[in-house]
């Protein structure tokens, strides 16, 4: 019950924040939001790349989250969010391939 319970909570809720969090940051021009956003990102990543059908692809992610931080600390905003739609499209990608029903 516990297993399952950390991997709920540290799996697309955590990640669903972490992206939150980031978006704040970029539209606040605030780094410490994209932080806790890219430290967010990394036990979702960890458990993804844990998958066959993901493996390290799931790598991106924080890799993005983090240059997103870079660029809202030089505060370049058009490029923080330029970055965050490779999150978003592999998290799609992951949401529709790995838990579809079909």
């Amino acid at each position: 019950m516990l297993d399952n319970f950390g991997t709920f909570l540290f799996g697309w809720p955590l990640m669903i924040v972490a992206l939150l969090l980031s978006a704040v940051g970029v539209f606040q021009k605030r780094p410490i939001p994209a932080l806790l956003g890219a430290i967010f990102a990394i036990p979702f990543t960890i458990t993804m790349m844990a998958t066959a059908s993901v493996g390290l692809f799931a790598i991106v992610i924080p890799i993005c989250m983090f240059a997103v931080l870079g660029a809202v600390a030089m505060e370049i905003s058009k490029w923080a969010w330029v970055l965050l739609v490779p999150v978003l499209a592999l998290l799609l990608w992951i949401a529709v391939n790995l838990y579809s029903i079909i």
